[in-house]
């Protein structure tokens, strides 16, 4: 997780998902169209997802369409990834990539093979 711990998501009840319904006037927070509760699917949507340290209560917990989340979600997703990354190379635990040319001190030549910089920055050939 991230450097300060997000609170724990909450499963909510009928009653409370209604709340966060009618909260949000019964509109989808993405597209702005209303929710019909029984003929809609919907679901209750982080403003800001729980993952990148966002609040599981108050102002950040809105009513979205099934499909409006699911958009959303996609994007989430990437932005948590780089997160998590970020953080992990803040701690140190990062891992980095065993490819060959990532080395500042390796470059491929001409002929394909990875060769060494010498200090002018030409390649030993």
């Amino acid at each position: 997780m991230i450097a300060n711990q997000p609170s724990a998501r909450k499963s909510r009840s009928r009653g409370q998902r209604n709340d966060v319904l009618w909260a949000g006037n019964g509109l989808c927070h993405i597209c702005g169209k209303r929710i019909n509760p029984v003929r809609d699917e919907w679901e209750v949507e982080h403003t800001v997802p729980i993952a990148l340290g966002g609040a599981d209560f108050g102002p950040n917990v809105r009513p979205a369409h099934s499909a409006c989340h699911a958009a959303k979600t996609q994007a989430d997703v990437k932005q948590i990834a780089k997160a998590k990354r970020v953080a992990a190379k803040h701690e140190g635990t990062f891992r980095p990539t065993r490819h060959p040319l990532s080395h500042p001190h390796l470059k491929r030549g001409v002929n394909g093979k990875v060769v060494r910089r010498d200090a002018g920055g030409d390649c030993n050939v």
